[in-house]
């Protein structure tokens, strides 16, 4: 049927609008297309008469070439790592002691370090078994005609941080490869190794006392401080703490700073104090040993803290731990006065907190030659609440139910095996020996 002259007006102006918007559309592609070539231009400085597909192939190319740059590099680094160990495992690690000066000239005394290294997770660690003898010593006659402070003495002596990678839910592994820098920073000499498995940290601390080493760095949580303590113990290095653990309770006992960037100022301007340890089946610990419900809380408390963070951890694994936990029958023996029933928990405090801020021995001193023994009876649950409450403010002993006793020896007799914490570190066993080490440990401190 043949369109009217109104119909065939109305398909020509819609024609013309189509071609109208097809021609803006073009000049407005011509338009972006010339402004991409001048901004493109301008930022690869290529001259006016260079077409858009020349240009941006000379790009990739040049993309190429450095991809394969990178390439040979990583392989130059890979080869030269590998040789670096294997010079390393032939002749030592040359280290340089700035301090040691003869005759007023600036000199430098060199100690050679036998070091293998080995990796570690993610990281490479140096093995203490290999460090050699004195190597953290100062040579003889270093500090001749000067005056060692206290203040001082810190920057003065060779210190070895052992980090736990794993501590604070992998904050370790994060500041393993800064920890050097922020005690260089306050003018201290810090090697730095990773723990390559749990329980090497003690067998690490006690090689790097052996090998000369004034100083060891807990870099971790009490766990961490309490392997340390094992391995050095009674041998004359002092223990520092670097607190980046869950609990802390140590580093609280020792005024520790709770600002991270503020403990390397405060290691290198502290003092050395001789404290007590307490020791349970052979074991050090250098806080609290708990037989009971802390064993078996303190299961729950690493799981929890990894969902709900460390304060809350602890509350939340506490709480799951009195509705999960029954007293046990037990037979104690607090320096030879016998005490027997059904007990919530036995706690020998060398500290006055565990747990992240529970003050579970108000009256306990580090240096006193004495453990605080608390003895929770048969609690029925809403009990074991109250008293938890009351815990975080040491308002807990009350002289019926829950008593404290002052000891250097525990021993515990149990109808089946159960669960002990030593420092937050869980153990298992039927009988429990627990006494005091007075003054075998050396800590920094303020």
């Amino acid at each position: 049927m043949p369109l009217d002259s109104q119909a065939l007006s109305t398909v020509v102006l819609v024609l013309v609008v189509a071609v109208v918007v097809l021609a803006v559309w073009v000049a407005w592609l011509q338009r972006s297309d010339a402004l991409l070539r001048r901004r493109l231009r301008r930022l690869f400085g290529e001259g006016e008469g260079v077409g858009l597909d020349e240009l941006l192939d000379r790009q990739f190319r040049r993309l190429d070439t450095v991809a394969e740059r990178v390439e040979a590099l990583n392989r130059l680094h890979h080869e030269l790592e590998a040789l670096s160990q294997q010079s390393i495992q032939k002749v030592g690690v040359i280290r340089f002691n700035p301090f040691a000066d003869t005759g007023g000239d600036q000199s430098f005394a060199v100690a050679l370090l036998h070091a293998h290294f080995r990796q570690a997770g993610a990281g490479w660690t140096i093995e203490a078994r290999a460090v050699r003898r004195g190597a953290g010593r100062h040579p003889q006659g270093a500090f001749a005609g000067r005056r060692v402070t206290g203040a001082t003495r810190q920057a003065d002596e060779r210190a070895l941080a052992i980090v736990n990678p794993v501590a604070g839910n992998g904050a370790g592994e994060r500041i393993a490869s800064r920890i050097a820098a922020e005690f260089r920073d306050q003018g201290m000499r810090v090697d730095v190794i990773q723990t390559p498995a749990p329980d090497e940290a003690a067998r690490l601390a006690r090689e790097g006392a052996a090998d000369g080493y004034r100083v060891i760095i807990a870099a971790g949580g009490d766990g961490t401080a309490n392997e340390i303590a094992n391995g050095i113990a009674g041998s004359g290095a002092a223990l520092a703490l670097y607190p980046i653990g869950s609990g802390n309770d140590f580093a609280r006992a020792l005024g520790y700073p709770r600002r991270r960037r503020d403990v390397p100022r405060f290691v290198r301007d502290a003092r050395r104090r001789t404290i007590d340890v307490g020791e349970v089946n052979g074991r050090v610990f250098v806080n609290s040993a708990g037989v009971g419900i802390d064993g078996h809380v303190a299961q729950r408390i690493a799981a929890t803290s990894r969902v709900v963070g460390k304060t809350f951890g602890y509350l939340a694994g506490s709480l799951v731990g009195i509705a999960t936990y029954r007293p046990q029958p037990m037979r104690v023996l607090v320096d030879g006065e016998l005490h027997s029933g059904r007990f919530l928990t036995v706690v020998a405090a060398n500290g006055t907190h565990f747990g992240s801020g529970m003050h579970v021995a108000p009256d306990a001193s580090l240096d006193d030659g004495h453990l605080d023994v608390l003895l929770a009876g048969d609690l029925s649950r809403w009990s074991s609440l109250v008293a938890l409450a009351k815990l975080y403010r040491g308002t807990h002993v009350d002289g019926k139910k829950i008593v404290m006793k002052r000891a250097r020896v525990v021993e515990i007799e149990l109808e089946r095996p159960l669960r002990a914490q030593l420092d937050g570190e869980t153990t298992t066993a039927q009988r429990f020996s627990i006494r005091i080490r007075p003054g075998a440990l050396e800590v920094l401190t303020k």
